[in-house]
């Protein structure tokens, strides 16, 4: 329970960090906030975790590099609300070399049945994270809805990357 909670939370906060909502707190670093939080990430999972967690700290990076191809507002400005979702959903993908790892560490016997939970975990992250967007710019548009969305979609893939770590 204190790992899910520990997972959940540090994601939510290199999130927001790496959406630059720390900048009060840390200043204006040179750079995208995307490279400190990431590497922080490593760091520390590194530290915690070992070579798994210096893998989920690389994911967490490579998920964090791309663009968000006009999907970040989920259809609440312009474009579909089900293609935004949809897009956010699919960029997820992106989180994707840490859960194949975990998919292939946990096949590692071939007589074994074959466990897909880090896919699902990967799944549950990628529309989790949709939702978090979606949540955030429909039901919290007025209450600083880029912390809420920033904040859930780490939290959700705290929640996933958690799962898959304790699964096996």
């Amino acid at each position: 329970m204190i790992a899910a909670l520990a997972f959940t939370a540090w994601f939510a906060l290199a999130n927001l960090w790496s959406g630059g909502k720390f900048k009060r707190w840390v200043g204006d670093l040179p750079g995208r906030s995307h490279y400190y939080s990431s590497l922080a990430t490593l760091i520390a999972g590194g530290a915690v975790l070992g070579v798994e967690g210096a893998v989920i700290g690389l994911s967490f990076l490579i998920w964090r590099l791309p663009g968000w191809y006009g999907a970040l507002d989920a259809g609440a400005n312009e474009g579909g609300v089900w293609r935004d979702v949809a897009m956010m959903s699919l960029r997820g993908l992106a989180f994707g070399p840490y859960f194949l790892w975990r998919f292939f560490l946990s096949n590692s016997d071939p007589l074994a049945t074959l466990d897909l939970t880090a896919l699902y975990c990967l799944a549950a992250g990628c529309v989790a994270q949709g939702a978090a967007y979606w949540f955030a710019n429909h039901l919290m548009r007025r209450h600083g809805w880029i912390w809420w969305a920033e904040g859930l979609g780490g939290a959700a893939w705290g929640l996933a990357l958690w799962w898959a770590w304790a699964s096996i």
